[in-house]
């Protein structure tokens, strides 16, 4: 048997592109806001949406996903969720279980993923949110 030097150079090959991929996600994964923001996103979010004729269900649905998105990514994608978050989003909303929070979260990606509709409303809402935070000085 002789050594395959390739399997030495593949594996070198295997150990940076992991090096690089776990460098992406753990920039990707990193929260947009600080926690601290989470009532005046809400704020935001019910002052925009209050004249849509949408039920309480959709609304919360369509907050837990911006609130992801802004505070913990990696949650999206069925990632550890990011400390606090679950419990500050079940506050704002008045929820009485954090849980549910993870709950309406798997059903909203699916949503999210599968109907246009839904993603457009979800994006519209979320460059408003964000105009807003911008002019609060909150996010560049």
């Amino acid at each position: 048997m002789i050594i395959d030097f390739s399997k030495i150079e593949e594996l070198k090959s295997v150990r940076e592109n992991k090096y690089e991929l776990s460098k992406k996600e753990e920039e990707l994964s990193k929260p947009v806001l600080d926690l601290k923001y989470m009532k005046t996103v809400y704020e935001i979010f019910s002052k925009i949406s209050k004249n849509t004729n949408e039920n309480r269900v959709i609304k919360r649905k369509k907050f837990i996903f911006i609130a992801m998105y802004l505070f913990s990514p990696v949650s999206l994608v069925n990632g550890k969720t990011q400390k606090g978050v679950r419990e500050s989003i079940s506050g704002v909303l008045k929820m009485r279980s954090k849980s549910a929070v993870s709950n309406n979260l798997n059903d909203v990606v699916f949503q999210y993923k599968t109907y246009p509709c839904f993603r457009n409303d979800i994006d519209n809402l979320f460059s408003s949110i964000i105009e807003e935070l911008k002019l609060k000085g909150i996010v560049n």
